[in-house]
């Protein structure tokens, strides 16, 4: 349990680092500065950087050590590009089965992201937007879906501060989730589909802006 927990810590706190622009694209992570910045033996720290590369964070080079994973704006479009096909593929699926009570389910969580929004609530809406795009794959039972999709996103929209940026955007964002919310209660799968496609699109676009306009941080 305690190597567990050690290297929970580990990654999170590497994971934050990268997050928040302390890990730069393409910097390498030394190994004996995280041990002693963390207080942790390698072990942790290993096994945090290899949980850290399948989620698209870092990319590890034989007899070389790990790597901020450096991403283009090409890139990045193609990802989300595909982000945007898997989760379209679970909102149409979700429209042809979803029940009463997994609607109610998803009808407060849209109200949740509602009220977090208006308060100007960022950590909030970052948690409950997660459980949104994680419910769709979620109650078709595909958990392959919910993890690339949870990759894909981790590798096109790592980083916090543009992810913060997307916030000033939160009210486009609101009715991008209540049209995907009206297409599966009335069990259109085409509609659902293109709905969440345009919500992917119009993060990206957000996205993208930002980056070219702060360089630095691609």
């Amino acid at each position: 349990m305690k190597s567990q927990t050690e290297r929970e810590k580990a990654y999170r706190k590497i994971r934050e680092a990268i997050m928040f622009g302390n890990l730069n694209p393409g910097e390498k992570l030394a190994e004996r500065h995280l041990c002693e910045m963390l207080e942790l033996g390698r072990t942790p720290i290993r096994e945090a950087i290899r949980q850290l590369e399948s989620e698209g964070f870092l990319r590890v080079v034989p007899n070389r050590g790990a790597y901020v994973i450096k991403m283009s704006i090409h890139d990045i479009e193609e990802v989300a590009e595909v982000v945007g096909v898997l989760e379209g593929y679970g909102a149409a699926k979700a429209a042809k089965i979803i029940t009463p009570k997994q609607l109610n389910e998803l009808k407060k969580i849209g109200a949740q992201f509602n009220a977090a929004a208006k308060d100007l609530d960022y950590d909030a809406y970052a948690e409950i937007d997660s459980k949104f795009h994680d419910f769709f794959p979620r109650i078709i039972g595909n958990a392959f879906l919910v993890t690339e999709i949870r990759n894909m996103r981790n590798k096109s929209f790592r980083l916090r501060a543009p992810k913060t940026f997307l916030f000033d955007h939160v009210n486009e964002f609101v009715i991008d989730h209540e049209k995907i919310i009206e297409a599966v209660s009335e069990n259109d799968p085409e509609k659902a589909c293109d709905a969440m496609k345009l919500h992917v699109k119009r993060a990206k676009d957000h996205f993208i802006q930002f980056l070219k306009e702060n360089p630095w941080l691609s």
